[in-house]
């Protein structure tokens, strides 16, 4: 008598966090990829490898940051696809983590930034597939806030006209409006009437802390670099009007920071900018509709 055939079964692992909270956090790891796959990486020069094909040589620094940058993402996402199931070791888990390569042939950059997008593709499949993923838990309904309604980013600078620039045409790039006080009509206001009108309807600053004067205290011998009197005091106006979370201190390598203000986050002004997708993560944040595609 013939043995009958066992039947495997296959568990499916469910959702345990509601699919519209999933779909908000996997929808912002499929931007945060996006942004990586834009992320500078200077190339030095080219030379043949083994294979004798053209491989980039590129700035050291930069490929260290470029790849701190993409391991922290891909590990947030497998910690993201553990939590949100319950089954840790769970098909979605794995099937992230098969396009994961560990070999680098030639290119760090190039190969790793293939790796990204294989990655990504996997996030947006998932979404594509979200309504047929069970999920332990009810649906509830997502508030969000609401868009910002205005474009208007104010910019608060010092001397350093060609720093003012690059992140005035940045803000462009987003489509977006730069706001430079020095270039609104005076219309006979005193500087601080031109100054608060023009910062009524904005709901994001930015701060350029550029070495523009030099300073010291009292029982201090040495002047170190610092930023400008007025941009100190309109970076404290902006925090005090917009909240910390609205504010974009970006500073020069070598400047000073203001005293008793060391809760505050400063950027670095750096070469590479990868400034400019930490000021695109804080604009999304704050509620400006922009993508680091655009840069």
């Amino acid at each position: 008598m013939a043995k009958k055939k066992e039947i495997q079964t296959v568990t499916s692992s469910s959702l345990i966090i509601n699919k519209n909270e999933f779909e908000k956090q996997v929808n912002d790891r499929i931007e945060t990829g996006k942004e990586l796959l834009s992320y500078p990486v200077k190339i030095l020069s080219t030379r043949l490898n083994s294979l004798r094909e053209k491989t980039n040589v590129y700035d050291e620094t930069e490929v260290k940051s470029f790849l701190s940058e993409y391991d922290k993402w891909k590990q947030f996402n497998i910690e993201l696809l553990k939590r949100s199931f319950d089954i840790s070791d769970n098909e979605y888990l794995q099937e992230y983590e098969n396009k994961i390569s560990t070999n680098v042939w030639s290119d760090w950059v190039k190969e790793r930034k293939y790796d990204i997008q294989k990655q990504i593709t996997v996030f947006e499949s998932l979404i594509e597939r979200l309504s047929l993923i069970p999920s332990n838990i009810k649906d509830k309904i997502e508030i969000t806030e609401e868009n910002i309604s205005t474009n208007k980013v104010f910019i608060v600078h010092g001397h350093d006209n060609e720093v003012k620039q690059t992140v005035a045409r940045t803000i462009s790039q987003l489509k977006l409006e730069p706001i430079i006080l020095h270039e609104q009509t005076d219309q006979g206001r005193t500087v601080i009437e031109k100054f608060e009108q023009n910062s009524l309807d904005v709901n994001f600053a930015i701060i350029l802390l550029t070495g523009d004067d030099e300073g010291k205290a009292k029982m201090e011998t040495d002047y170190k670099t610092r930023a400008r009197q007025n941009v100190v005091f309109e970076m404290g106006y902006f925090i005090g009007k917009l909240g910390r979370k609205r504010v974009f201190l970006l500073l020069e390598n070598g400047v000073d920071k203001p005293g008793d203000l060391d809760g505050i986050v400063y950027v670095p002004i750096d070469n590479a900018d990868g400034w400019k997708l930490k000021l695109v993560r804080e604009l999304k944040a704050a509620g400006y509709s922009v993508t680091a595609d655009d840069l």
